[in-house]
């Protein structure tokens, strides 16, 4: 980020981080929500593992694309 506004790296790497944090603290209490605590069914498990691929192939494609 220095590169691009180096007056504003500070800014922007805090509100990158912010986001990269929140999406930690959010993916296990959504996947806990997601297998219901006791249930634990492979129906629940595979969706979990779905949402995640949802959401890590496309930034996989936009990363090996740039």
């Amino acid at each position: 980020m220095l590169d691009f506004a180096p007056r504003f790296s500070s800014v922007i790497m805090g509100f990158s981080n912010t986001w990269a944090n929140f999406t930690g603290f959010l993916a296990p209490q959504t996947t806990g929500h997601l297998v219901k605590g006791g249930t634990n069914s492979l129906a629940s498990w595979q969706l979990a593992f779905w949402i995640s691929a949802l959401i890590d192939v496309p930034g996989f494609v936009v990363f090996m694309a740039s």
